[in-house]
């Protein structure tokens, strides 16, 4: 009797709480306005903000602020219908306008699960920064433990059923009560496989093709079109020593002129294989991009069938090639011709012996004296255009060196860590595939053909005034005005070559808003272009397979893909290479985390340099350019701690250089302490 009386009264509950909140919802809506809808995304200190955007040509795009307390159960990604709330001088923006909004209601979830280690017998923490730092566990664990991955399902329906009033002590960083299900044990974390296990299914990467779907490319017969038969032309591919797929070739020969010189772009011709609507064309789609983790990668496209597509030495291929003819002193393309192809490659070269033949002029024994010749001309060309591309378009030159994990994919082991910084053998293919893009963009424009166009919006002046202040206040590099391109350009050309520069570059380079793809060209801030297009990547970039699609389509007098078509394409990918680039970066920190913990178990010394970034109450979060990953120093820990915590953090200031050694590694947090040590004299 007792348990029905107690069901009712949560019945009735539930009811009145709905009832409550409908009412609420109407209330709103009818003094304030309109609803707006969009996706959320929640920063790590619980507020979150909401990307609206309008189908009124004359309303832009806009963020809208929602305050932790009005997040409604909201979880990052999902998508939400906001309302703004009544004028509050705690969230005016000083604009003498109100910037603070509710979410009330979740349209859709963007996830059913969720990935995290197991911390406790009732507790996961996700692996996701922006989720929730604890989750509760119900239910069965299906054999999992503590420092396991697992799935689980959150219940987001228990998210906002009314609850006990409780302290504020016992909630949570973000979502109070919130509890989830186990729905299956990945593996221990801290182990390789299970790490990456953990990020793909997290970030939803795809799953490998199947034997049968490999079996299915292999059967594909290539769709012909007239060629330009080009195999007499000096042809070379130059790619990472690792890459797995090879997509552009370079060939060099005499110009129309004496005074110009004739440099092919030759990109594999995906479309040949792949038309639209086809199996693979839609399952290429789904999955937007080939996804590069350290120690696995899953491909755009069957790999079978890459491997036949791409462009293989001593192999004649077909191609979708763009011909400039180039100046010789000064580096400017006076014509440029695209056309379908037959080529030949005569040699695959790599980077390093590139950039060793560059640096020091000795050859390999197999390099003939045409590849040398060829090679050298190539160097000097795409230098000189790269000269009359910052003298005309003023691009930044973000030299930003990229600690890449190298890892066996086979044996699931990590070889090491690469300290990557462009050199002129990958300016060398850099050119040639940024004059292309912009060649093919601004065709797609002249003769109205719908494409996607590359672009990257200015940074708001206020982010960019944000940098300056750090910049000269903490690093005491004055910034000034950085409002004009030139001025930044200026900045990042003078900045001093010292431990600074790599924190400053990167810091700089988060106040820049990220690139994305759109059906209508505009600018690209960092490259200084206003007609830029994906077009050299088509086996591993979705958004360069359209584009020759839609050119091969033209060619041939076939239906195109419209406007409103390649709008949808330019959201959906802009959201799937962000999430490529997420999952990515969560890989490779864990990774290095991981051959932090292998140098240290094998007794080889963990000193670092460091660079510290912030200040905080317990110690100093520092930057370590020599690892590409951030850290922490207890107070303790800071030089001088051994006087006194207060004393050693009043002698921190951001931008202090230290000496650090590796403390201790938390694969739960993914996060690693360090302490200051001594430098050796």
């Amino acid at each position: 009797m007792r348990k029905d009386k107690k069901k009712r009264l949560e019945r009735l509950s539930e009811r009145r709480f709905e009832r409550k909140q409908q009412r609420k919802k109407q209330l709103i809506q009818v003094s304030i306005g309109k609803l707006l809808t969009g996706k959320i995304s929640i920063n790590p200190a619980g507020f979150g903000f909401v990307r609206v955007v309008s189908d009124d040509e004359n309303t832009p795009v806009k963020d809208c602020f929602v305050p932790a307390k009005y997040l409604s159960g909201a979880m990052h990604g999902d998508t939400v219908r906001i309302v703004q709330l009544p004028p509050d001088p705690h969230f005016d923006n000083g604009k003498n306008e109100n910037s603070a909004w509710q979410v009330l209601e979740i349209v859709r979830r963007a996830r059913e699960t969720l990935v995290g280690v197991m911390i406790s017998y009732d507790r996961v923490r996700p692996l996701d920064k922006h989720l929730p730092e604890d989750i509760l566990l119900a239910g069965n664990l299906h054999g999992a433990k503590k420092g396991d991955w697992v799935e689980v399902k959150p219940d987001y329906d228990g998210l906002l059923k009314p609850r006990r009033r409780v302290s504020r002590k016992s909630i949570t960083r973000r979502l109070a009560g919130i509890t989830a299900t186990v729905v299956r044990r990945l593996g221990q974390a801290g182990v390789i496989q299970a790490d990456l296990d953990a990020v793909c299914i997290e970030y939803n990467l795809p799953e490998f093709y199947t034997l049968e779907e490999e079996a299915m490319a292999e059967a594909i017969e290539v769709r012909t079109i007239k060629r330009s038969d080009m195999r007499e032309r000096f042809t070379l591919t130059i790619d990472p020593f690792d890459a797995k797929d090879y997509d552009d070739a370079i060939s060099l020969a005499p110009g129309s002129t004496p005074a110009t010189v004739e440099v092919g772009v030759h990109i594999a011709e995906v479309a040949a294989w792949i038309p639209p609507g086809s199996y693979f064309d839609k399952k290429a789609g789904t999955r937007g991009f080939t996804a590069y983790l350290p120690g696995r990668t899953i491909n755009m496209l069957p790999k079978g069938l890459t491997k036949k597509i791409s462009m293989t030495e001593g192999v004649d291929s077909i191609a979708h090639s763009v011909i400039l003819e180039v100046e010789k002193a000064t580096g400017k393309i006076v014509a440029a011709e695209r056309k379908h192809t037959l080529i030949h490659v005569n040699k695959r070269l790599d980077y390093d012996t590139v950039q060793k033949f560059f640096d020091d002029g000795k050859a390999p024994d197999d390099w003939s004296d045409e590849l040398q010749s060829n090679l050298s001309s190539l160097q000097q060309i795409t230098q000189k255009m790269r000269h009359y591309r910052q003298q005309t378009e003023q691009f930044l030159d973000l030299e930003i060196p990229e600690i890449r994990v190298i890892c066996d994919e086979v044996n699931n082991k990590i070889l090491g860590l690469e300290n990557h910084l462009q050199r002129p053998s990958e300016q060398l293919v850099e050119e040639c595939m940024l004059a292309a893009n912009s060649i093919v963009a601004a065709e797609l424009t002249a003769k109205h053909i719908p494409g996607l166009f590359r672009i990257h919006p200015e940074p708001e002046l206020e982010k960019l005034e944000e940098f300056s202040a750090l910049s000269e206040s903490a690093f005491n590099i004055p910034a000034g005005d950085l409002s004009s391109r030139q001025a930044c350009k200026n900045y990042l050309h003078n900045l001093p070559d010292t431990p600074a520069k790599a924190p400053l570059l990167n810091a700089f380079l988060r106040s820049l808003p990220r690139a994305s793809y759109q059906e209508e060209p505009a600018l690209h801030y960092g490259l200084g272009k206003v007609l830029y297009s994906h077009f050299t990547s088509p086996i591993r970039r979705y958004s360069d397979l359209l584009i020759h699609q839609q050119l091969w389509a033209f060619d041939e007098h076939q239906a195109l893909k419209s406007n409103k078509t390649m709008q949808g394409w330019g959201e959906t990918l802009s959201e799937l290479e962000n999430n490529n680039d997420d999952a990515y970066f969560a890989a490779s920190n864990r990774m290095k985390l991981r051959y932090l913990e292998e140098m240290l178990l094998a007794g080889k010394e963990n000193i670092h340099p460091a660079l510290i970034t912030k200040v905080t109450n317990s110690g100093a979060v520092i930057e370590l350019p020599d690892l590409g990953i951030q850290g922490f120093v207890y107070a303790g820990d800071l030089p001088g701690g051994h006087r006194s915590e207060e004393k050693a953090l009043s002698d921190c200031h951001i931008g202090k250089v230290l000496t650090v050694a590796l403390d201790e590694i938390d694969f739960v947090k993914a996060t690693a302490t360090f302490r200051s040590i001594r430098p050796r004299q």
